[in-house]
């Protein structure tokens, strides 16, 4: 799979693809569409390398954001993950291949703490980042509406450390 830092180019698909979300689902609790700026500003990390958005696939079959937590430096190790895959392209390993790939990142650029933040409802979700090693740390009941619906979002950990580069024995 081709995974690359998200070019210009890519903007228009990639806000086409968040917007199928938005409009049919509640893997993001955005309810009305958005623009490209309005969607680049809400995906553009911080200004540490560390953080960034890769386009998956060529051409376009989804994007990848690893993005700050809080922007406290206490939390400066800790990183969100959030993965946007084209419907037709669900369910073909592109989701598994992008969580190994931020592992990967994560540990070359120093990251401890992974974090996934998912609607309870989004099984394939939590399914995805749970094959992945994440763990439910916490759930938020009821703080989302969407839909005419009360929705409880899940956070979900990876905790990276030396060990997970030691090979098993």
């Amino acid at each position: 799979m081709i995974r690359r830092p998200l070019r210009p180019d890519d903007v228009d698909r990639a806000v086409a693809i968040y917007n199928h979300y938005v409009a049919t689902s509640t893997a993001t609790f955005h309810t009305d569409p958005l623009t490209p700026e309005e969607w680049l500003a809400a995906v553009t990390p911080s200004d540490d390398e560390r953080h960034g958005v890769w386009a998956l696939g060529d051409p376009l079959v989804g994007y990848l954001v690893v993005s700050p937590f809080k922007s406290r430096c206490a939390y400066a190790d800790t990183a969100e993950v959030t993965i946007y895959l084209d419907p037709e392209h669900t369910g073909r390993g592109f989701g598994t291949k992008t969580t190994t790939f931020v592992d990967e990142h994560a540990r070359e650029a120093g990251l401890h703490a992974l974090l996934a933040v998912v609607c309870a409802e989004n099984t394939a979700s939590l399914a995805l980042f749970t094959r992945a090693g994440y763990d439910e740390v916490a759930r938020l009941r009821e703080v989302g509406r969407k839909f005419g619906r009360l929705l409880d979002v899940v956070y979900l950990e990876r905790l990276l450390s030396p060990q997970d580069d030691a090979p098993s024995s």
